[in-house]
This record gives C-alpha cells, structure tokens and sequence, in this order.
C-alpha cells in the first residue's frame, strides 16, 4: 500500500503540489505567528530579566482594578534604605511624556512650516522616566551620547526618536507632559538594552525632581527598586519592607518583577497573535476544501485503477488507507515547507513593524519544537481529514 500510495503521488503530483500550496500558506501563517511572537517575548525576557536581574526587590503600589500604578509616600524610601542589608533605595516615577520636533512637519507645497511635528502617540505609548544618581545599573536604558539629565530643564530621548527626527545632544525640544508642554535640553541620547526602538514606544528620561513634578508626584514615587548586600537574607528584608508599607503597596522580588513584565508584553503582543493566527485559519480552512476537491478528483479519475485493485484482492480498508496515505505524504511535504516559509515570513513580520516604527529589539528568532510540532499537526491533520470522505468514496 505504501508503495502504490507513492506512485499515485507521484503520479498525480502537478495537480497535488498546486493544491498543496494552500496548505504550506496555511501552515506558514500559523508557524511565522509563533516565531514571530515567541522571538518578541524571548527577546523582552532576556531584557527584562537583564535589568531585573541587579534588584532584588521591587516595592510598588498595587491598583485594586488594575488601572494605572497608585503613588506612594516618597517617606518610604529614607524607611526603606534605613533597613539593615539594604544597599540601595533607588526611588522612580514615570507618566506619559510626548517629544515635540521642531518644524517643519508638513511635507509637499501647502504644507505649514512653522507647524511641529509630536513625536509617537498614534499607537505605541509616549513614555516618561525619572532619572535616579544612585540607579544607574538599575535601568534597563543604556546612555549611547551625553550624558544623564543632571537639570531640571535635562532629558535623554531614545536613539530612534533622535535618529527619525534628527534631534542631537544640546538641541531644545518641547515635550507635553501632563502639567503643559515645556522645553528641556536633549543632554543625552540612550537606547533600551540593546535595541534602539521599543516597538515605536518614545522615552523621556528627566532628573528625579523635575519627573516628579511634570507627572504630578510630589512627595510620591511609584516605585523603588532595593538592592541588598549579598550577605544579607533577602526573604528577611522582604519581610521587614512589607511590614512598613500601607495597603495599597506591595514588595516583590526581581524575578516576580520580571514576569509582571512579561505579562504585560504578553497582552500587548495578543492582537496581533489573533488577528495572524485568524489569517492563518482561514488559509488552512480554505485549504482543507481544495485538498478534498483535489482529491475526490483523483479518485474519481483513478476509478479503473482502483477496481483492478479491488479485482485483484486488494480490500476495502486497503485501498482506504492507500489514499490516506497519500493524503499523509502531501500533508508532510506541504507541513515541513509550510514551516520553513513561516520563518521567512516572521522576517517579513519584523521587516514590516520596522518600516512602521515598530521596530522589534531582537536579532534572532525563535522556533520553538512547539511551533513545529502545531505545524505539522495543522498541516497533516487538516490534510488527512479533508481527504478521509474522497478516501471512503475510494
């Protein structure tokens, strides 16, 4: 059976191989999806766990609703770094930072060239840091030009909202921050670990001060990152921060912080997992109909062939299961071409996102036995059950 299931694709293998196609896009689509979005994740895990990995507490506040990170008493820190073993207190705020470029923004003969140009805010967030002296190894931001805000008119913009608008080191620039739009002096240019974009997002990093005033957090921070003496029992301090903090704050551990992290990523990356795996199936549901079409065909076309087999002693569960594997053969082809076009096309995915801004910090992608293993499953599967009624039929 395996012998003439072979030569009956073999023979038929023009009109099968065209079929195929719809598989192998199919596949592709379901397979580039996964490599796509797991190469992101991979790549903000080694990122945030590279950061997180220099702090071994994090104390926050916690939002009963999940909305927006509460403030907490700026008090909380001296409290903190007082702690015996505790050898940083580095307080931080964040909020929502919009960079200006200077004009003119309009392209073509109407365009107004006095206009400016904001900076992000049609998608990917428009983000704000404080800046603390004694956080430095605690950022996640690497300082490429200049230097750190050591003003309170100093910001540090990312090296992509710099190199897109040709913004330099010393240059004014006017930013929107919740209190108004303000100047600040570009005194630094920086990236985020080793990426020069986060997926379009802009950052805005300003003295502590000044953050705290622009985002409207005076006395208040949102967050402290601790750093103990490696001799000092972290589960002990842990428990000593929490006993200072009111309801409405948290302390956990660098490695809690990072999977926070991550869930974030997760749910941000989830459209677009959806909307590439909704594509993904509609290619394969259309495929699945051309490979039963493909293959009601072939028998049909194959039916002397199939009663001289049926004369010759061949059974009914034979010549049954000489389709299917047919369809199993086509159905492994179409699944190990669909796989390594899905690479190919996650190439194409972060080659896309880039022209957008949407760059993704990450070199290499990841195929993980997962995505394999889905694709094969999807590509055979779905091949071997649109061709179980042609089979039958046989």
């Amino acid at each position: 059976m395996l012998r003439l299931a072979l030569k009956g694709v073999l023979a038929h293998k023009v009109r099968l191989a065209m079929t195929a196609v719809a598989i192998v896009l199919g596949v592709a689509f379901v397979s580039g999806t996964y490599v796509f979005t797991d190469s992101i994740k991979a790549s903000f895990g080694d990122l945030f766990g590279d950061v997180n990995s220099g702090v071994d507490l994090y104390v926050s506040g916690v939002s009963e609703f999940g909305l927006s990170t509460p403030l907490i008493d700026e008090g909380l820190v001296d409290q903190v770094a007082a702690l015996p073993g505790v050898v940083i207190a580095a307080p931080s705020v964040e909020g929502i930072a919009q960079i200006i470029a200077p004009p003119p923004c309009e392209k073509g003969p109407d365009a107004d060239l006095t206009k400016p140009c904001p900076i992000g805010g049609n998608g990917p967030p428009t983000l704000g840091f404080s800046y603390f002296p004694n956080g430095e190894d605690l950022t996640p931001l690497a300082v490429s030009e200049g230097d750190w805000p050591r003003a309170v008119d100093d910001v540090v913009i990312d090296s992509f909202a710099a190199e897109a608008n040709d913004l330099v080191v010393g240059q004014t620039v006017d930013i929107i921050t919740p209190v108004g739009v303000e100047p600040f002096r570009i005194s630094g240019i920086a990236t985020f670990g080793e990426a020069d974009n986060l997926m379009g997002a802009t950052l805005a990093v300003f003295d502590f001060e000044t953050a705290q005033r622009i985002f409207e957090a005076e006395g208040q921070v949102h967050q402290i990152a601790i750093v103990l003496d490696p001799s000092a029992d972290a589960t002990l301090v842990q428990v000593q921060v929490a006993d200072l903090l009111p309801a409405n704050a948290e302390v956990i551990t660098g490695e809690d912080q990072t999977e926070a992290d991550l869930e974030e990523v997760n749910e941000g990356l989830g459209f677009i997992n959806t909307l590439l795996l909704v594509i993904a199936g509609v290619a394969v549901f259309v495929g699945a109909f051309l490979i039963q079409n493909t293959f009601r065909i072939i028998v049909a076309q194959r039916t002397r062939e199939l009663a001289l087999l049926r004369a010759v002693g061949a059974t009914v569960r034979q010549v049954t299961v000489m389709v299917v594997i047919e369809s199993l053969l086509v159905g492994l082809v179409a699944s190990i071409i669909g796989i390594g076009a899905g690479i190919l096309i996650a190439l194409v995915l972060k080659s896309a996102f880039a022209a957008f801004g949407l760059s993704i910090p990450t070199n290499a992608l990841v195929v993980a036995p997962r995505t394999i293993g889905v694709g094969m499953i999807v590509g055979v599967g779905v091949t071997m059950v649109a061709a179980l009624v042609p089979a039958r039929r046989a």
